[in-house]
C-alpha cells in the first residue's frame, strides 16, 4: 500500500475506495452527519459544492422516509492509472423498519491525486443493463 505524488497503488486504491463507499451507503439518519463530515474531509475541495447538495438531499430522503441503508462489498475492479474503481455489492434498505428485497448494485468512484494526496470527486452507480 503506497501513495505518491502521482502515482497510487491498487491496494491503496481500493482500500479508500471501500471505506469511502461505505461511508456513503451504509446510513440512516442519525449517523447522516457523522458520515458527511468523514467523507467530506476525503473530497476533492473543488467538488464540495457539489457534495454538499448530495447530502442534502440525501437527509432529505432519508429522515422522510424513514429510511437505513447497508452496503455489503462483493467485488472491487482496480484502474489506478485513470483512478477509478468499480465496486460491487448488496445493498439492503429498510423503509419504516420493513427490509426491502437485496439489491445487486455496482458504483464507481472516481479520484484525483494532488501532490500525493488522493481526493475523492465523485460516486455514480453503474444502472445494470
Amino acid at each position: 500500500i503506497w501513495i505518491e505524488s502521482n502515482r497510487v497503488s491498487n491496494s491503496y486504491l481500493a482500500e479508500m475506495s471501500v471505506l469511502l463507499l461505505n461511508q456513503y451507503l451504509t446510513i440512516s439518519a442519525p449517523s447522516l452527519s457523522i458520515k458527511r463530515n468523514l467523507l467530506l474531509n476525503h473530497i476533492a475541495p473543488q467538488f464540495i459544492g457539489y457534495w454538499q447538495k448530495q447530502f442534502a438531499a440525501l437527509e432529505e430522503k432519508l429522515k422522510r422516509d424513514d429510511i437505513a441503508m447497508v452496503f455489503f462489498t462483493q467485488a472491487i475492479e482496480v484502474d489506478s492509472k485513470h483512478l477509478v474503481v468499480n465496486i460491487s455489492g448488496e445493498l439492503q434498505t429498510l423503509i419504516h423498519e420493513v427490509r426491502m428485497p437485496i439489491k445487486l448494485v455496482r458504483y464507481q468512484l472516481h479520484f484525483q491525486l494532488h501532490s500525493g494526496r488522493l481526493w475523492l470527486t465523485t460516486i455514480e452507480e453503474i444502472k445494470h443493463e
